[in-house]
Parts: structure tokens; sequence; C-alpha cells
């Protein structure tokens, strides 16, 4: 039996839960795979509406933020009990992992974020410390006891073997993947949606995510504020899809550069509505500072829909599968972008979506969700014959 432990993953929006609902979907119609139980939060609705089949859930108190679970590990909080008994690979999406003594124990890490400096990563600095010193310090010999980690693209494996200093054979790439088969709302709907949000159709642009420093959405409003009178961004929206703690900076930022009546803040949506909204943008807008992925481009360009993107190195390869649909935005040295950039790329992009030329979907090259569980199933396999338990 395998456990993976996503009782510590909280019921937000967020990359991390659009990989468990896809990875765990697919893992269930994946023939003869070990059989898996998932530890969620009690009243979690991580999970609510995927097709588990076979999966077994095992709700828990809440595993706390990364600071509880740190002291968990010395105050011996590691489960025990019959589930600790059978379990054979122990797989954390949390950090630390609080898998039984002697269970092979292996951690998921999307990117290293907390290595970044204060001004990409945001937040309060005293907090920003904090995480910044454990991901340097405690971090790295946090992953280099454990029997492996798992992470979603190769270029976040590379960054974890050069700064944990992570063997690479014990460094798993389970690449994420895109569902392009959530249902978009009828027409009806679609319009009562844009009619709620006074949008029109293609002339507008979408961001989706936590509403964090790091996501540098200030980028777009800067852009936005900058487009020439008479122009046809001048008439345009910026659509936000998400909560987080930048919400009420980003409208102060709107409102001082003049563009307050042309932000739509969405807040948190259900994946139909935002698959609606990303459909009938004119583009996509992605200017992260720091990513391991970048799973609203992927959701874009899978329905055909144009992004563009700051030239983060997880989206490189993407960008040459997709050459015509993905416009990646130089940085400077550090890390920024001029918004005059963003502004000529976003005009011309307006320009392209008033044309009826169809839309190019993302290529059939990428991988599939399919493809994520078979590779875990194959971690899982060769984890549980190696071992490699936390010491």
């Amino acid at each position: 039996m395998i456990v993976l432990d996503a009782s510590g993953v909280p019921d937000l929006f967020s990359g991390v839960r659009t990989r468990l609902r896809g990875l765990l979907e697919a893992y269930a119609r994946v023939p003869d795979a070990p059989p898996l139980v998932v530890r969620l939060a009690r009243s979690s609705t991580l999970l609510e509406g995927v097709k588990l089949g076979a999966i077994a859930i095992d709700e828990v108190d809440g595993a706390g933020g990364p600071a509880v679970r740190a002291l968990a590990t010395f105050r011996s909080k590691a489960p025990t009990g019959a589930l600790a008994r059978d379990v054979r690979v122990w797989h954390s999406e949390t950090i630390p992992p609080l898998a039984p003594r002697g269970v092979p124990a292996l951690l998921t890490l999307h990117d290293l974020r907390w290595h970044e400096p204060h001004e990409k990563t945001g937040g309060r600095w005293f907090g920003w410390a904090l995480r910044h010193a454990a991901a340097r310090l405690w971090l790295p010999r946090v992953a280099r006891r454990i029997a492996g980690v798992v992470t979603v693209s190769h270029v976040s494996a590379r960054l974890i073997v050069a700064r944990l200093r992570v063997a690479a054979d014990r460094v798993a790439v389970v690449a994420n993947a895109v569902d392009a088969t959530v249902a978009i709302p009828s027409e009806t709907v679609q319009r009562a949606l844009a009619l709620s949000l006074a949008l029109e159709p293609r002339n507008y642009f979408v961001a989706v995510g936590r509403l964090e420093t790091r996501k540098g959405l200030e980028i777009a409003i800067d852009a936005l504020a900058a487009a020439p009178d008479g122009s046809l961004l001048a008439k345009a929206k910026l659509v936000l899809i998400g909560e987080g703690p930048l919400r009420g900076d980003l409208v102060r930022r709107a409102t001082a550069r003049g563009v307050a009546p042309r932000l739509v803040m969405a807040g948190r949506r259900d994946d139909g509505a935002v698959a609606a909204l990303i459909a009938q943008s004119a583009a996509l807008l992605f200017p992260s500072h720091v990513e391991g992925f970048g799973f609203p481009v992927h959701e874009a360009l899978a329905r055909g829909v144009p992004a563009l993107a700051s030239d983060l190195p997880c989206l490189s390869e993407l960008a040459a599968l997709a050459p015509r649909g993905l416009r990646l935005i130089a940085r400077d040295a550090n890390g920024s972008t001029a918004p005059m950039e963003w502004t000529s790329e976003m005009e011309r992009t307006l320009a392209g979506a008033k044309l009826p030329a169809p839309r190019a979907a993302l290529p059939a090259e990428l991988p599939t969700w399919d493809d994520a569980a078979r590779a875990l199933v194959a971690v899982y396999t060769r984890v549980a014959k190696r071992g490699g338990a936390v010491n």
C-alpha cells in the first residue's frame, strides 16, 4: 500500500490542487497500480468531484503549516496504527514528510520559490526571511535524508539537484499536464458570466492564480495603463481570477494608474468558469517572477488561446512546441520586464483576436495526466524495492 499525504494541502485555488486532482483521477485508471490511500484534512474539498475509483481516503486532523509539521517531527507525531504498519511508501505533498519510522519517504517539491530573493516572492519581510533560511539550511538536509524527491518539470529537477544537492537519481520528474476536457459552460451560461463581469469576448485579458507578489501582476496593470490613447488596448479590460494577500494592493495600483474601471477582480471561480473566461479572452497573461511549471499557460494553449508570459525557464520547452501561441517576454538581470514591452504585445494580440482565423490548440506531444500517473507508479515501484527511509 502507498500513502499519499495531502493533509497539509489547503483548499485553495492553486497549482497543487490542479495537479492532485488530475494526477489522482488518472492514477485510478492505471491497471495494476499499487493500492493508494490519500490522507486529507477533515472536511477538505480538495478532491471533491474527482473520480477516484479504488483509491481510498483517510480523513485526519489538518497537518498545519510547515512550522507545525516541522515541530511534529521532534514530538514523534508520525502516524501509527494499521496504516503505518501496512504502508510501503509514504509520499508527502507538504514539507516535511511525516512518514512512520522505517518507511521510505517521498516529498513533492513544485519549485524552490523560497530560495529566491524577497522582491520576487514578496510577503512580510520577517516571514520571507524565515522561509528563505529554512529553504537554504533546513530543506536540503530534509531532501537528502529521504528516499527521493518528486517534482513537476525537468527545470525544477535541475534546480533541486543543484541547490539542494540531492543526487540526480533520487529526483523523479512526474510532469504536470493539462485537462483540456474540462467542460466549458453552455453559451447561455457563458453570456450570463460575461454580462455579470461586463466583459466583451476577445476584448479582455485574463490572468489566473493566487494574488501574490511572485505572480508579477503589477506588470499587467502597468502595461494596461501604458496603452496609448485611441489604441485597442485603451478599451480592453484585465480580468484577475483568484484571491490572495495582494488583492488590495493591486486594486490601489490600478486606481493610482487610472485603470481601475478596466480591472475586473473575478475572485475564485470553478473550473468550468475559469475555462470559459480563458476561452473568451484575447489572451492569457502570465508575468510571473518564479514558477515551477505554469498551469494557466498550458490551459490557455490547450484551448487555442494565445498566452503572453515572462521568459521563465519552465516555459522554454513549451514555447518551442507552440511558437505561434506563446510569446515569451524577456526579463532583465533582476528578473523584471518593461511594461511597454507588455503593452506592445497586448496591443498586437488584440489586433489578432479581431481576426476570424481559427486558434491553434496545444501540440499533442505534451504529457497527459495518464503519462504522469504511469510515471508515478514507476516511482513508487522503484522506491518500494530500493527502500531509503527517513533516518
